[in-house]
C-alpha cells in the first residue's frame, strides 16, 4: 500500500465543525456574563443620552429621552421620535427586542421634574434622571445629573436594589465629563 499524503475532507469538516463548536460555546460564556451584557448596555445608554443632547445643541430645540418598561426613546417638544443619527431608524431601544441584551431590564428610573431626561435647546441637562439596568441579580447605574451637568455610569453591586447606594462597588464608574456646551 502507498503512503497517504495530505488529508482528506471529512477530516477537514470535522475539525472546522469541532472549532465552530468551541468558539460558539466561547461567545456564549462571555457574552452571558452579566457584567458584560450590562457594561454594552449602559455605555449604549450613554452614547444614546449625548446623541441626544447633541441633537438639542445642534438643532437648538428641547429633546427628551423617556423611559417606557424596557424601552427608551427620543423625542421633540412634539413628542415625535428622532432619527437616530447611526441608524437613520427612529431613536428607539428595545431591550427585549435586541438578541445582544436579552436579559437586560430597565428595572428603575427616577427623573427629577419631568418623565425621563431632558435636554434644553442648548444642549444642557434641565432634567436629569437616575436609571437602573439589572440583568440576573447584578445591576448597573447611569446618571444625568443637572446640577453638574455630567452623565455618569457605574457598577452596583450584585443584589444592590434601585435604591441602594450604598452597596456601590468602589471601582468602575465612567464619568463622561462636562456637557457640550458650557
Amino acid at each position: 500500500m502507498g503512503r497517504r499524503r495530505g488529508i482528506s475532507l471529512l477530516e477537514v469538516f470535522l475539525s472546522l465543525m469541532l472549532l465552530g463548536v468551541v468558539f460558539g460555546v466561547w461567545v456564549l460564556g462571555h457574552f452571558g456574563r452579566a457584567e458584560v451584557t450590562l457594561e454594552s448596555a449602559g455605555k449604549l445608554l450613554v452614547n444614546d443620552l449625548r446623541s441626544a443632547q447633541s441633537h438639542a445643541l445642534v438643532m437648538g430645540e428641547p429633546i427628551r429621552v423617556v423611559f417606557d418598561g424596557d424601552t427608551y426613546r427620543a423625542i421633540d417638544r412634539h413628542q415625535t421620535p428622532l432619527i437616530h443619527p447611526r441608524t437613520g431608524l427612529d431613536f428607539v431601544r428595545d431591550y427585549r427586542r435586541d438578541a445582544v441584551f436579552e436579559g437586560v431590564v430597565i428595572e428603575h428610573v427616577e427623573s427629577e421634574s419631568v418623565p425621563g431626561v431632558l435636554f434644553d435647546a442648548r444642549g444642557e441637562i434641565a432634567s436629569g434622571a437616575r436609571i437602573v439596568l439589572r440583568f440576573g441579580d447584578t445591576r448597573h447605574e447611569i446618571v444625568a445629573d443637572s446640577t453638574r451637568g455630567t452623565v455618569t455610569s457605574r457598577a452596583l453591586g450584585v443584589g444592590a436594589g434601585p435604591g441602594a447606594a450604598a452597596s456601590v462597588r468602589p471601582a468602575g464608574g465612567d464619568d463622561l465629563g462636562p456637557p457640550l456646551v458650557d
